[in-house]
């Protein structure tokens, strides 16, 4: 559905049907590749590669790779409350 000027209507931004997941462990598994994805962007562009990126560039992805690792961390957690293989 869209929006006035045929643009996406705001609940509809950011969603996406490609990955739904069904438990914990599929989130988990989502997660560390989101985490293994910036730790090879931090040893890539970071504050120790031959040309690293600007300081709020880093700042940035290094706050988000804390947040996916929390979020891992968590969904293993409610994984295995609910016994499933994380």
């Amino acid at each position: 559905m869209t929006g006035p000027n045929a643009s996406p209507r705001n609940s509809e931004i950011g969603t996406t049907n490609d990955q739904e997941f069904t438990s914990y462990a599929e989130m988990a598994a989502e997660a560390d590749k989101y985490v293994h994805e910036l730790e090879t962007w931090m040893k890539d562009h970071g504050p120790s590669s031959k040309r690293p990126w600007p300081d709020h560039n880093i700042a940035n992805k290094r706050r988000r790779l804390a947040w996916a690792e929390k979020i891992a961390e968590l969904c293993r957690r409610a994984a295995q409350r609910q016994g499933e293989a994380a």
